[in-house]
């Protein structure tokens, strides 16, 4: 979300894959080290916090980063579409001040430092 004004594109072909994927595959590895389709539409869902806590200036890596739920591949669609609908409002929300504001942000292993929100999002 790297601009207010910028189309969901990526969220809406991430949806349709993820959406399109067979029930019952969850589990499903194209090749050993890859993740699955559940795995990565979880990253998303993590994406989409991360850049609400930017937003909101509330970053917070001190805790591990929730797993994957356990349930289906459709309940990490619904968090993932929930997720994107609290982005967008909240990415909506800020003024172009907001943008140009310095926000902490993991610069390397274990340190923080500060970047222009708007390279942030």
């Amino acid at each position: 979300m790297p601009r207010k004004e910028s189309p969901s594109r990526e969220f809406d072909t991430a949806i349709r894959v993820l959406c399109a994927y067979p029930a019952g595959q969850d589990d499903f590895r194209p090749a050993v080290k890859s993740r699955t389709a559940k795995e990565l539409g979880w990253t998303f869902v993590i994406e989409e916090n991360i850049a609400v806590a930017a937003a909101a200036g509330k970053l917070d890596f001190s805790q591990p980063m929730p797993p994957v739920p356990a349930g289906p591949i459709g309940d990490v669609i619904a968090a993932y579409q929930k997720s994107h609908r609290d982005a967008v409002a909240r990415v909506q929300a800020l003024g172009d001040v907001d943008f140009s504001r310095p926000t902490a942000f993991p610069v390397g292993p274990r340190s923080m430092g500060e970047r222009r929100l708007a390279d942030v999002l």
